[in-house]
Parts: structure tokens; sequence; C-alpha cells
């Protein structure tokens, strides 16, 4: 049937896209939430004891070669160990070297176990290393850390449609686009989820609004060109332009 074989080549597109975006967006702390001035929002020096676990935080080991000048990350005090570690693990994950970078996380995680930019980067790693269920697993715990921002739900929406899970999936990536709209590549994942949900007419709108964002996207080309395809074989569907 048409609808299985477009199925397939969503998840065959989509993937590889996916994996793309997060890799070369990876855990900068140079934009997005992940920075703010330190004299926004002040935050006390980091706990001796990990919140929560009654156990003394291992140190975090600052390696050579971290960045110069004040880090500066949403949540932690710039300048501080934490932050300076932060920052070296997204110079990490850039370069390649995972398995360093997400111990960096790991060991921040364990002094601020709730710390939502820390959560969401130790996942992209997880999913990049084909670690999906890890990676879901942190992204609920960011979005519970910080509900209803429009990276996170995005992430885990994304995560969730590798899985499978599309309801779920549906739900955090209607809840990213409505939060932040020019996000391509959250609009291309919606309309798939809609698709593989035969929700044809929802899945046209999708790509609509997306090469409006970018009037020459590939995904959202093709994708109204499969519900063309499908609604002419079922003889029913979205109107044409």
């Amino acid at each position: 049937m048409p609808v299985n074989r477009w199925g397939a080549g969503v998840k065959m597109l989509a993937v590889p896209l996916l994996v793309f975006l997060l890799l070369i967006g990876a855990v900068s702390c140079g934009g997005g939430s992940e920075e703010r001035s330190a004299d926004t929002d002040p935050v006390p020096p980091p706990a001796a004891v990990a919140p929560g676990t009654g156990r003394t935080a291992s140190p975090v080991t600052i390696p050579p070669g971290a960045p110069a000048g004040p880090a500066r990350v949403e949540g932690l005090e710039a300048g501080s160990d934490l932050a300076v570690a932060f920052q070296q693990a997204a110079e990490l994950t850039r370069t390649g070297l995972y398995d360093r970078a997400l111990e960096l996380y790991e060991q921040i995680l364990e002094e601020r176990p709730e710390h939502a930019p820390t959560l969401i980067n130790a996942a992209r790693i997880h999913f990049i290393r084909g670690r999906t269920s890890e990676a879901i697993v942190l992204l609920e715990r960011s979005n519970r850390a910080m509900p209803n921002n429009p990276r996170t739900l995005a992430y885990l929406g994304m995560a969730e449609v590798k899985a499978g899970r599309f309801e779920d999936a549906l739900v955090h990536l209607e809840g990213s686009s409505l939060l932040d709209p020019t996000r391509i590549d959250v609009g291309n994942e919606l309309a798939g989820v809609y698709f593989q949900l035969e929700r044809y007419e929802d899945a046209a709108e999708a790509w609509e609004r997306v090469l409006k964002l970018d009037s020459e996207n590939i995904m959202a080309r093709a994708g109204l060109e499969q519900i063309r395809q499908t609604a002419s074989s079922a003889g029913s569907g979205p109107p044409q332009d």
C-alpha cells in the first residue's frame, strides 16, 4: 500500500536528517536557551552534596584546553567549574568526542541532576549513539525540570518518532511547534507523524508551513507529492493546488 511505502520513506529521510541536525546544533553554549548573562539570574555556587542523593558529588574534572574567559550557561554560575565543564563538553561534542563529552555531562548532573541544558545535551549524544531509550529518559527529566521548553519538546518528540511512539511524539512536536513555529526540522517531523497516523490534511498543512519558511525544502516537497499520489490513488484527500 502507498501508506506503508511512505512510512518507510519517512523514516529513511527523517532519521539521517535528524541526526545531522542534532549534530550541527549540538550543545553550543554560545546561543539559545543555554546561555544567559550571569547578572540576569544569579545562581548560588554548586552544592557540595548532589541534591536528593545524600552523597558527596564527584568533583568535575576540567580537561586541558578549556575555552578562555568566563563560561556563561543558563542555571550555572558564570565562570564556575560546572560552566567551564559544560562549555568544554560542547567543544568535545562538536569534534566528535562523544564519550568524553558525555562523561563531563554526567559529572555535571551529579551536582545539578535537574539542569535542563545538560540533560538535553547528554540526551543528544545518546540519540546520536543510537541509544534512543536513554535519550528519552533524560529528555523527560528535562521536560519536568523546565516545562514548555520548545527545544526539549522538539528533541523528545523526535526521539519518540524513532522509537515508534507516534502518539506521544505528536503531543510533544505540536507543543514545540506552537512555542517556536520557525523550526523547519520540527515542522517536517510533525508532518511525517501526521502522515503516519493517516491525518493527511494535517500533514499537508504542516508541510505547507515548512515551505513558507523554506520554499525549496526537499522533505516538504516530497511529502506533499506523496500526499497527492496517495489522494489520487484513494480518490480523495486534501485538494491539490
